[in-house]
C-alpha cells in the first residue's frame, strides 16, 4: 500500500511505415515514457521536417490571440510526415494571405477601442462645468491640448507644473489634461513617459464642448467601433471557415507533436526500436492498445534496465488520495525502496486541520471551496478531506460560525478545557512519531537492511515508547531503560571497528536523538494552541457581535468576522499542518532523490509552440 516501485523498461520493435501511429497510440495509453538508448542503428534525423514546421510555428507566435482552437485528429494519416506537414502549412499560409489585413485592420480598431474607454473612464470623473473641450481643441495650432494617462498614485512632475493643467485621479489611474505650445506640450510627454505615463489622441468627438455632450459622442464612436470589429470578426470566421483552419492547426499540431517524439529513435533499413519506461508492469494494456490499432509489434519488457539508466518512480494512489502527494513532493519523489505517505497523509492532515479549524459552518465553506476548485486545480481537492473533518470536529466542539450555543458540544468547547486541548495532541503526536520510526525500518526491510536497523536505531523506538507509556502511568520505566541499552549495544556491534572509542560518539548520537524527539514532540502542543487561537478568535468576534444594539451591525460584524478567520486562520493552519509533516513526521523515514515518471501526453493534450 505505501511501497513505491520503479517503472518497468520496455522495447518494442515496428516497421518503419507504423512508426508514427505505434507513437500515438502508446502515448494515448498515458503509460508510457521514452528514453532512446544506442542500440547501434542510427537515429532518425528529422531537422529538415522542423524546417518545414517554421511557418506554422511562426503564425501561431504571432497571430496567437486571432487563431480558434486546433481540433486534433484521431489517428495519424498513411502519408509521409513530410508531405503531410507541407500540405497543411500551405493552406496554413493560404488563410494568412487572407486573414493578415483584416489582423491590422482589428488591431487598429481594438486600440481605437482601448483608447476611448480610457477617455471615457476620464470623463466619467468630471462635471459639465469642469472643463469645455471645444475652447481647448480651438486654441490650436498655438496651443496644444494633450491628455495623459498615469499610474494611480503618481505626482504631477515640477517640470510639468508650469504647463497649464488638470488633474483628476481614479483609484486605478491619474488623468492629466495640458495646455501648451506645442514644444512645452513635447517636453511634457518625455517628463510623463519615464513615470510610466502615455498620452491618449483626443478624438473630433472631443470639440463638441460640454463634457455630456463629449460622452454622448463617444458612445456613439465605440457602437460604431464594436460594429466594426464585430464585422471583422465575422470576416475572420468566414476565411477559417473555408479553409477549416481548425483542423489544419490541429494536424499541424499533431505533426508537431510527432516530429519532436520521433527525433533520433534508432532505426534499421525496415525497423525502428523504441524504448523506453512503462507504469504498465505486464505490458498488458500495451499490447492490447496496438493489437486494438492494428499494429503488429514485438513488445518485450525487463526488469534489469540498461546500464547507467535510473528508473522513474511509480506512485499509485486512488483518486481522493492524489491530491495528498502535494505533501510528500515538497521533500522530492520518493526512491524505489522509500513508503509513499500520501494514503497516512491523507488521513493525518484532514485531522490535523480539523483540529485546529474546529467549526461546522466554517468547516462547510472550505468543503465547497475544494469541490469549486479542485478541477482547475488538483490539490485543492484537500479542502474538501480538511473542511469536512473540521465539520467533525465542530460538532465536538459545539462551534458553528463561532455560535457556541447553537448546537450541544459532543466532547468539549475548547476554551472551557484548555489542558484538554493542549494535550490531546501531545499525545497523538506521539503517536505519529513512532509511525515514521516504523515506516522508516519497513523501509529497511524492503532494502535488505531490517538487521542493521534492529540494532542501530529500534532501540530508540523502544524506549520512546516505554517512557510515553510510563509518563502515562501505562507502561514500566525499565522496558525505556532495556531500549537505551538496546541502541547502545546494537550501536556498538554496527561500529565495532571503531572500538570501545566508538562510545563517545554513540553517547553523542544518542543525546542529540533525545533532544530532537522531545522537541519534535513538543511541536504537537502547537496543535491545540492554534485550536484555542481559533477559538479565542471565533468568542471575540461573537462577543463584538453580541454587544451590538443593531442587528444589522451584528450581522455584518459576524459576516466580516467568519471571512477574516477562515482567510487568516485558514492560512495559518494550513501552514502549520505542513509544517508537522514534513519536519515531524517525513524527517522520520521519507527519502527524496527518486526520479518522477513522466508519462508521455497526446498530442491533443500537448502545447503548440
Amino acid at each position: 500500500m505505501f511501497r513505491t516501485a520503479p517503472a518497468q523498461w520496455f522495447e518494442e520493435l515496428i516497421a518503419k511505415p507504423m512508426l508514427a501511429r505505434a507513437v500515438e497510440v502508446l502515448a494515448e495509453t498515458g503509460e508510457v515514457e521514452f528514453e532512446f538508448t544506442d542500440t547501434g542503428d542510427p537515429g532518425l534525423e528529422l531537422s529538415d521536417l522542423e524546417a518545414i514546421l517554421a511557418p506554422y510555428r511562426e503564425v501561431v507566435r504571432k497571430f496567437r490571440d486571432y487563431l480558434p482552437a486546433p481540433v486534433v485528429p484521431g489517428s495519424v494519416g498513411a502519408e509521409v510526415l513530410g508531405d503531410a506537414i507541407a500540405r497543411n502549412t500551405d493552406r496554413l499560409q493560404q488563410w494568412l494571405a487572407l486573414a493578415e489585413p483584416l489582423v491590422i485592420e482589428l488591431e487598429d480598431l481594438y486600440q481605437r477601442q482601448g483608447q476611448l474607454t480610457e477617455i471615457g473612464d476620464f470623463l466619467t470623473l468630471l462635471r459639465d462645468e469642469d472643463l469645455n473641450f471645444s475652447a481647448l481643441l480651438d486654441a490650436a495650432p498655438l496651443l496644444e491640448t494633450r491628455l495623459f494617462v498615469l499610474p494611480a498614485g503618481t505626482e504631477t512632475p515640477a517640470a510639468v507644473e508650469h504647463v497649464l493643467n488638470l488633474r483628476v485621479e481614479s483609484a486605478r489611474a491619474a488623468y492629466l489634461v495640458t495646455l501648451g505650445s506645442s514644444a512645452a506640450s513635447e517636453e511634457a510627454e518625455r517628463i510623463l513617459s519615464g513615470k510610466d505615463g502615455r498620452s491618449l489622441s483626443l478624438p473630433d468627438a472631443m470639440k463638441n464642448g460640454p463634457v455630456s455632450a463629449v460622452r454622448a459622442s463617444l458612445k456613439a464612436q465605440a457602437d460604431e467601433l464594436a460594429a466594426a470589429i464585430a464585422g471583422k470578426r465575422r470576416e475572420m470566421a468566414a476565411i477559417e471557415d473555408r479553409f477549416e483552419l481548425p483542423l489544419v492547426l490541429g494536424e499541424l499540431r499533431r505533426l508537431q507533436w510527432l516530429v519532436a517524439r520521433l527525433e533520433g529513435v534508432p532505426t534499421g533499413d525496415y525497423f525502428a526500436h523504441l524504448t523506453g519506461w512503462t507504469s504498465d508492469i505486464r505490458g498488458e494494456r500495451l499490447r492490447t492498445a496496438l493489437e486494438e490499432a492494428s499494429l503488429p509489434a514485438v513488445l518485450s519488457l525487463t526488469d534489469i534496465p540498461p546500464a547507467n539508466l535510473v528508473p522513474p518512480t511509480l506512485i499509485r494512489n486512488l483518486p481522493w488520495i492524489r491530491p495528498f502527494e502535494f505533501f510528500a513532493g515538497l521533500m522530492g519523489t520518493p526512491t524505489h525502496a522509500a513508503a509513499d505517505p500520501s494514503p497516512l497523509v491523507a488521513i493525518i492532515a484532514p485531522l490535523l486541520f480539523g483540529y485546529m479549524f474546529g467549526d461546522v459552518g466554517q468547516g462547510l465553506v472550505i468543503l465547497l471551496a475544494g469541490l469549486l476548485l479542485r478541477s482547475r486545480f488538483p490539490p485543492a481537492g484537500m479542502l474538501i478531506s480538511g473542511g469536512a473533518v473540521s465539520m467533525a470536529f465542530g460538532f465536538l466542539y459545539g462551534s458553528v460560525f463561532t455560535f457556541e450555543h447553537l448546537i450541544p458540544a459532543l466532547w468539549t468547547q475548547p476554551l472551557a478545557a484548555p489542558l484538554v486541548i493542549l494535550f490531546t495532541p501531545l499525545l497523538c503526536g506521539g503517536g505519529l512519531i513512532l509511525l515514521g520510526m516504523g515506516l522508516n525500518g519497513l523501509e529497511h526491510f524492503w532494502e535488505n537492511r531490517f538487521g542493521y536497523w534492529l540494532r542501530s536505531e529500534a532501540g530508540i523506538m523502544l524506549a520512546y515508547a516505554a517512557l510515553a507509556l510510563w509518563l502515562l502511568d501505562r507502561g514500566e520505566l525499565i522496558w525505556a531503560v532495556i531500549g537505551l541499552g538496546w541502541y547502545l549495544f546494537g550501536n556498538l556491534w554496527v561500529r565495532r571497528a571503531g572500538g570501545w572509542s566508538a562510545l563517545a560518539g554513540i553517547i553523542g548520537d544518542l543525546l542529540e536523538y533525545a533532544l530532537q524527539l522531545s522537541v519534535n514532540t513538543i511541536s504537537f502542543v502547537r496543535v491545540g494552541a492554534f485550536a484555542l487561537a481559533h477559538a479565542g478568535l471565533g468568542a471575540t468576534v461573537f462577543s463584538l457581535a453580541d454587544s451590538s444594539d443593531s442587528t444589522v451591525l451584528a450581522a455584518v460584524i459576524l459576516l466580516v468576522g467568519n471571512i477574516v478567520i477562515i482567510a487568516l486562520e485558514g492560512l495559518v493552519v494550513g501552514v502549520q499542518t505542513t509544517r508537522l509533516l514534513l519536519f515531524e513526521f517525513f524527517i522520520r523515514f521519507l527519502k527524496g532523490g527518486g526520479r518522477p515518471f513522466r508519462p508521455m501526453l497526446p498530442p491533443g493534450l500537448g502545447k503548440a509552440s
